[in-house]
């Protein structure tokens, strides 16, 4: 008798489970020997991981790119330790007949290796370039509907997964060439279809719905390498189970047994699709109740207006909350706006349910990323040019993700929306929308990829998408999952219409009427213009300083200055109150300084500082017409030509310095490294200038 875990992958019609539940299921004796039996009949087909899988000889992968020329790329070189790696692993997939060594070809891809968990390297090429000339093939995956119908009266369920799936399907022979791998040493052609390849999700698809012909929906569901089996008794299970193998068998295709799971006997149908957990609300169930009222328009508002058109009363329903806007009103969050929080948060959960996944039109990830809170991706479609949201999914980001960059958390943000959404995803053409311009370029550009950005890159590559930039200020809803806990920073002065005050101000209404153009230092959220100090991370809210118009600067540094909290503080700590409330404008400190030297309270109150009188600062008015010289003493170890200290000239211009080594600070040593060693090379000064008048200068 042996112990099995149910591990089954199945897709919801609104999101994919990751996960399912996992219990222990013991089949009898007898159960167990039939079971057996049958895999012993076809113990050909069972492999391991470290196995050659066969080559089926029911399809050929083929690459259609019209009448382009071909495309060649030279080799990317590596680390000569790296390098022999690499060779090392074309020579094993050589061996097992995946690819080929030549001497010649039109076609040329470089070699992507990237590092492994277990030290070892995962070799593909980079086919970007070929992937984007390579004509789409649409085909439609497992359809839920017929799958529900046939899963309603399923007893006993076995998942099959089969070895290295992509590398039992050969590729065209007029086409093997299209998949060249260049190296500094060699060239190879794939024999198989690998990983990185356009249009392979569809032609594995097609295969295995060919493989399972009258079986599909009916006994079985293909998806990629997975199939599950499903049957109403255990005899009728062994029956499927053995016609299956056959028809494997007969298409020449090998499962990997270690990763196959056979008798399981339960997994969860509902009205909503097979699933076993409802994480495709969690993060609208997760989000937290406003506690002030910058994050009542932020976190709710914000997002639940962009689908407020989805909901039904949606006016009524966040009334209460609305009222905490009005000017003059205490923040108060009491049992009446907790309900209507609640309310909306079980309505923007509902949202997925208004449409359900049609393959005929085209998909939209709308991602988000954020260090302080984590990444956010919502799944779309467009119904008469408006997104319907089919599915949210958000996590936080772990220790370790919040050391990477902007640039990697966006990322990671993409790689984490396709892969929750890889169902609807992987066969069809999408568009992601980012807040974060240089992904735009993100496949096309190998400059600076770390290994983790090529495997990402690897894994996007056998998808058919294009990436938009889209304003962080404009992709609201992604958005507001994300930065679940930003910082309210306009509501330091909650009493100021900061988008309208601003729109008031001649310099600051450029950056509103040339929306198209992209400052580095500046962003729009919410209709408020800020400054941006850190340019590397210029989402976060620490970092973002409202732009103060000219008109307001009076009155807020009165309020900074002048009221009982403030205490009349001088410019420094006046500057700093300042700051922290997030504010900025042009000539900061010397506004400040200009309104305190006015208040009648600090001249009165406050002592007389004199003036610093400094030494008036000297200057040539060419090289080396004006120099002062002085003495270095140290404390400087005597050197072994006897030297004690350092003669420095400096030329009061263009504020050249020489420095010359001395035994003493005697007149006669003095004169000599100045004629011998300066003037004979710069000519003659006009003036000598003695810094502090010492002796040894003067003499």
């Amino acid at each position: 008798m042996f112990t099995l875990q149910t591990d089954i992958h199945l897709i919801n019609l609104h999101y994919e489970t990751t996960a399912t539940r996992r219990c222990d299921i013991q089949l009898t004796d007898s159960q167990d020997a039939r079971i057996q039996d049958v895999l012993q009949e076809f113990k050909e087909l069972l492999r391991k991981d470290s196995d050659k899988p066969l080559v089926t000889t029911k399809m050929e992968f083929t690459i259609d790119t019209g009448d382009h020329p071909p495309i060649y790329i030279r080799p990317r070189h590596y680390h000569p330790d790296i390098q022999l790696k690499i060779d090392a692993k074309l020579s094993e997939l050589e061996r097992n007949g995946i690819v080929s060594k030549v001497n010649f070809t039109d076609w040329g891809f470089p070699v992507t290796a990237v590092p492994k968990p277990n030290g070892s390297l995962r070799i593909c090429g980079h086919y970007v370039k070929i992937n984007a000339i390579t004509k789409t093939i649409k085909y439609p995956l497992i359809s839920l509907h017929h799958a529900l119908q046939s899963l309603g009266n399923a007893k006993y369920f076995s998942k099959i997964d089969l070895l290295s799936g992509y590398f039992q399907i050969p590729i065209a022979a007029a086409d093997k060439p299209k998949r060249a791998l260049v190296t500094p040493n060699s060239t190879y052609v794939f024999n198989t279809m690998a990983m990185g390849v356009k249009n392979a999700p569809a032609h594995f698809q097609l295969l295995m719905d060919q493989v399972l012909g009258d079986m599909r929906y009916r006994t079985a569901i293909a998806y990629q390498d997975d199939t599950i089996l499903f049957s109403d008794t255990f005899d009728n299970h062994v029956l499927q189970l053995r016609k299956l193998l056959t028809r494997l068998r007969e298409a020449d295709l090998t499962i990997n047994i270690e990763k196959c799971q056979f008798g399981l006997n339960q997994i969860i149908v509902s009205d909503q699709g097979v699933h076993d957990d409802m994480d495709k609300a969690t993060p609208i169930n997760n989000l937290r109740a406003p506690t002030n009222i910058k994050e009542v328009e932020r976190l709710l508002l914000g997002m639940a207006g962009v689908y407020s058109k989805f909901i039904s009363k949606y006016q009524v329903m966040v009334e209460p909350i609305r009222r905490l806007k009005i000017k003059d009103v205490p923040f108060a969050w009491e049992s009446e706006q907790e309900h209507a929080f609640q309310e909306l948060k079980r309505s923007l959960a509902a949202l997925p349910y208004l449409k359900q996944f049609n393959f005929k039109l085209p998909s939209e990830l709308h991602c988000d990323a954020a260090t302080s809170s984590g990444i956010a991706v919502i799944l779309c479609q467009r119904y008469d040019d408006t997104p319907y949201p089919l599915s949210f999914a958000s996590r936080s980001v772990t220790k370790f993700e919040k050391n990477y960059s902007i640039r990697e958390l966006e990322a990671l943000a993409i790689i984490f929306g396709v892969k929750k959404f890889r169902m609807y995803l992987e066969c069809n053409q999408f568009t992601v929308f980012t807040d974060h311009s240089s992904l735009q370029w993100f496949l096309n550009t190998d400059a600076d990829k770390q290994p983790r950005l090529w495997r990402w890159c690897l894994f996007l590559q056998t998808y058919d998408f294009k990436v938009i930039y889209v304003p962080g200020n404009v992709n609201h809803a992604a958005d507001t999952l994300s930065r679940a806990a930003i910082l309210a920073i306009a509501s330091y002065h909650p009493d100021i219409n900061w988008a309208k005050e601003q729109r008031l101000e001649p310099m600051l209404r450029p950056y509103f009427n040339n929306t198209n153009v992209k400052y580095t230092k500046h962003k729009i959220v919410d209709g408020i213009l800020y400054k941006v100090e850190n340019k590397q991370h210029k989402t976060i809210a620490t970092d973002m300083y409202i732009r103060v118009p000219s008109h307001l600067v009076a009155d807020l540094i009165s309020k900074h200055h002048d009221s009982k909290f403030a205490g009349h503080g001088g410019i420094a700590k006046t500057k700093a109150s300042l700051v922290k409330a997030h504010l900025y404008w042009i000539n900061m400190t010397h506004d400040i300084n200009a309104y305190i030297q006015k208040c009648q309270i600090c001249q009165r109150i406050k002592g007389h500082v004199a003036a610093n009188h400094n030494m008036a600062t000297i200057h040539g008015t060419a090289p080396f017409i004006k120099v002062a010289i002085d003495y270095y003493f140290g404390p400087l170890p005597t050197s072994s030509a006897g030297h004690q200290c350092v003669l420095v000239v400096i030329d009061t211009f263009t504020k050249y310095v020489e420095l010359y080594p001395t035994r003493s600070t005697a007149s006669q040593e003095l004169a000599s490294i100045m004629y011998t060693q300066f003037i004979l090379r710069h000519g003659v000064p006009n003036e000598i200038i003695m810094c502090d008048n010492g002796n040894s200068l003067g003499s």
